[in-house]
């Protein structure tokens, strides 16, 4: 156990007079949540310029039949082989060009990627710049960010190219964003902060603006349905990635809309676990706080749980236009699991003083089984099942896997 356990206790008890507080709170207005991200959303590249040229397709596209199945994990992976394919003579050390485009000035590689249009200024330390493919469809909205070749964003990227090869383009999981190019100039005309690039897939928005919508607010069902995605997306990451967060807002999870009928198939440990399909498809996000789990940081295992709570437990409305609030029942339920987490966290701390104590899971495994033997099956209801039936439709031909085959 680290030296810094005293502060880790707090800031969860801190966490947890948070959750209590709302329990008890009046109804107040609010314009919205302090956690929402920076990042650029496909609104932002539809709406920031009428006259960009694939601003109607897209447009066009989303309202069409074709939406219906456009967030499938098999259309994403057919679209993320698609750009690969068109940006195969991109090199690694290929650096970014001036170029002016009708509109705007932008910037380009080998004439392939192109940086269309500045969208976004010192958004995550960087720009974000819409984006085309040379020779490719614009209906899947594309975005470039430029950022400053340091150790933390070679390591984020890092990390976003493994998730897409080893477990996006596997099928393994669907809980994560998609990065389809990055390059490092290494050039020293070429300024720093515009020496390294990603080209990255683009989500709806953020769980914290998400979380804001009373249609959500008012569905205790698909509020666990939200919240089951979300831990298992912290579970795959801590699992698939050995990997702590340490950033678990609600600014740094993402959203696609989702329009599949049935239910997913994970594998946890040898166990089946069937989650019903809702409308939104969650993904966690942002790795630049990541490290590795070990002996030291083992207990934020249990902490990036817990940060991501206080999300569910959003801003209370009383307005002109809506009357709502959240379920109390619900807020009653989310302190429950705090109580859990946080017992959990005591009974490792003190079975780590004694030796002849341990388990055969790792700690990102023992927490998760905790979570879905006390959350998972007890809030299930009709959206998780452990067996199939006769009326269930299997979306998902190859299981996803929350830890390690």
């Amino acid at each position: 156990m680290d030296t810094n356990i005293a502060d880790f206790e707090k800031s969860l008890k801190f966490i947890q007079a948070n959750i209590r507080r709302k329990i008890f709170r009046k109804k107040k207005s609010s314009s919205g949540s302090k956690e929402s991200s920076k990042s650029v959303f496909i609104n932002d590249i539809i709406e920031d310029d009428k006259n960009f040229k694939t601003a109607n397709k897209i447009s066009n596209f989303l309202k069409s039949k074709l939406i219906v199945n456009k967030y499938t994990l098999d259309n994403r992976v057919y679209f993320l082989n698609y750009i690969k394919s068109n940006l195969k003579h991109v090199k690694d050390d290929d650096c970014l060009e001036k170029k002016q485009f009708k509109d705007s000035e932008g910037y380009t590689i080998r004439n392939i990627i192109n940086l269309e249009k500045r969208i976004s200024k010192h958004n995550f330390n960087g720009e974000i710049y819409k984006t085309s493919v040379k020779n490719s469809l614009g209906v899947f909205p594309i975005a470039t960010k430029v950022m400053k070749t340091n150790a933390s964003n070679l390591f984020e990227i890092s990390l976003m190219n493994k998730i897409t090869d080893d477990i996006i383009m596997k099928k393994l999981s669907k809980h994560f964003l998609i990065i389809y190019r990055s390059c490092v100039c290494k050039k020293r005309e070429i300024s720093e902060k515009s020496s390294l690039i990603s080209v990255n897939e683009i989500a709806n928005g953020d769980l914290a603006s998400l979380l804001n919508n009373p249609e959500i607010i008012l569905n205790n069902e698909l509020l666990y349905n939200i919240l089951f995605q979300t831990f298992i997306s912290i579970a795959t990451f801590h699992n698939l990635l050995s990997n702590v967060h340490n950033d678990c807002h609600g600014g740094n999870f993402l959203w696609h809309y989702n329009n599949e009928k049935g239910y997913y198939h994970y594998i946890f440990n040898g166990i089946n676990i069937y989650l019903k399909a809702c409308k939104y498809n969650i993904m966690i996000y942002d790795f630049g706080l990541v490290e590795k789990i070990n002996k030291s940081n083992s207990m934020n295992v249990i902490k990036d749980y817990c940060e991501i709570i206080p999300t569910f437990l959003n801003e209370n409305y009383d307005s002109d236009e809506y009357q709502y609030s959240q379920d109390n029942d619900f807020i009653i339920q989310m302190n429950d699991i705090m109580i859990l987490l946080m017992n959990t966290f005591k009974t490792k701390k003190n079975s780590n003083l004694d030796s002849n104590k341990s388990s055969k899971l790792k700690i990102q495994e023992e927490i998760f089984n905790i979570l879905f033997e006390k959350v998972f099956i007890k809030h299930g209801g009709n959206i998780l099942k452990t067996e199939v039936n006769k009326t269930m439709k299997i979306i998902n031909s190859e299981p996803y896997y929350i830890n390690n085959i």
